[in-house]
């Protein structure tokens, strides 16, 4: 310092002078400039923090529109699903109430059949010709004779009248005559093979008033029929019982009518015998002949007459019965649509179910080729998968069918 100082004071006075002024002219310069340089800095660090905090507030404002146009699109895709589900509810109590009063319809038909029958001159005079006739034997002349003449008219009868078989059941339960000379022909419905049969049974319950026997197998034709069966009385004397054998050509097709449904919904018939229920009609999508036994919550709600059944039932009234629908888990694991209607048939016990895949009503894919209008959803606003699942976890539909479709999650 000292050193500096003595260098300083051997100065020419010039140079000191200059030495001064540029002291005195230099530092509040850089007294100046340090303090603009503060400034400055000061300056940008708040315009970087204003810009940082906008781009913040742009990418948050960005993500909360994101998520709030995926809520948009699930309550979008939700009130679509809801409204393809209320649409297909109706249009399934509709086919289900349709085909219901058909088969009635028919019952009815044929049960005024048999009942216009039991005084039809045809079959009141047939059963006491033919009475006469098989006194002598069948093979007798006396009754081939009366087949030549009598055969054709009750051939047409039974074509016309769409059954298979007409009988005379004489007083004492021995076949007297059948249009298709079977081997019941000739036997006693209350011996041998026929003893326990179906026929043997609307025997017995027509000798008073007309009657109806639920399908069972029927020996002689190797078929499962129906059998209904009317008293012949005349002058106030029973004579015997005329009966119709029908199968189940017409309820089929009445069951079968695929008008208004998906490819993967069937209509089918479930009766009660014995206290066990059973197919009244053939499935289509399932495999089930008529007499194949059938169980189910949606089989008990029908019989019970009880549609409140149940927290997914949606119970209704539809011409004074009780219908309903409900969810349900099918025999094949995968949850369905079941709707149920009890039908009124004087003598039988059946119920009418409409049931199918749930995923295939809520995505309206009416068939295996039509792309579901949720994979169209998801492509079209680019979701990588969407779900569906059922109230007690089971994922029964995704886009993607991967590993996690028809799991319990």
């Amino acid at each position: 310092m000292n050193s500096l100082w003595l260098w300083f004071k051997n100065l020419r006075l010039s140079l000191k002078l200059i030495i001064m002024f540029l002291i005195v002219g230099l530092v509040p310069l850089g007294t100046a400039l340090y303090f603009a340089n503060q400034q400055t800095s000061e300056s940008l660090r708040n315009t970087i923090f204003d810009e940082l905090q906008g781009i913040r507030t742009i990418k948050k404002n960005q993500v909360a529109t994101y998520f709030n146009e995926r809520q948009a699109d699930t309550e979008n895709l939700v009130n679509m699903i809801t409204t393809i589900r209320n649409t297909g509810y109706t249009q399934l109590t509709s086919v289900t109430g349709l085909k219901a009063d058909h088969i009635e319809g028919y019952f009815k038909r044929l049960w005024n059949l048999t009942e216009t029958a039991k005084v039809d001159p045809r079959f009141t005079n047939g059963i006491q010709t033919f009475s006469k006739a098989f006194a002598a034997g069948v093979n007798s002349a006396e009754y081939r004779n009366l087949l030549q003449t009598s055969d054709p008219v009750f051939a047409r009868y039974v074509t016309n009248a769409e059954l298979l078989d007409v009988l005379f059941i004489d007083a004492n339960g021995t076949v007297i005559y059948s249009t298709t000379k079977g081997s019941e022909l000739g036997n006693n419905v209350g011996a041998g093979a026929l003893r326990d049969s179906g026929l043997a049974r609307v025997f017995a319950k027509s000798r008073q008033q007309s009657a109806i026997e639920d399908f069972s197998f029927y020996e002689p034709i190797g078929k499962t029929v129906l059998l209904t069966a009317a008293p012949l009385v005349v002058d106030n004397r029973y004579l015997g019982s005329l009966v119709f054998v029908v199968d189940k050509t017409a309820i089929n097709q009445i069951a079968h009518d695929q008008a208004g449904l998906y490819d993967t919904f069937e209509s089918y018939l479930v009766g009660v015998t014995d206290g066990k229920t059973s197919l009244r009609s053939d499935r289509i999508v399932k495999e089930g002949k008529i007499g194949d036994a059938k169980t189910g919550p949606d089989v008990d709600a029908a019989l019970s007459r009880n549609s409140g059944r149940g927290a997914t039932d949606r119970g209704a009234t539809a011409a004074g019965r009780a219908t309903g629908q409900m969810i349900k888990e099918g025999s094949t694991n995968e949850l369905e649509v079941s709707t149920y209607q009890p039908l009124n048939i004087p003598g039988l016990q059946w119920v009418l179910l409409t049931t199918g895949s749930l995923e295939a009503l809520l995505t309206a894919a009416r068939d295996k080729q039509t792309d579901d209008f949720i994979k169209k959803f998801a492509e079209t606003y680019g979701y990588y998968d969407l779900f569906l699942i059922g109230p007690n976890g089971h994922v029964f539909y995704t886009v993607k069918r991967e590993s996690d479709y028809q799991t319990n999650r």
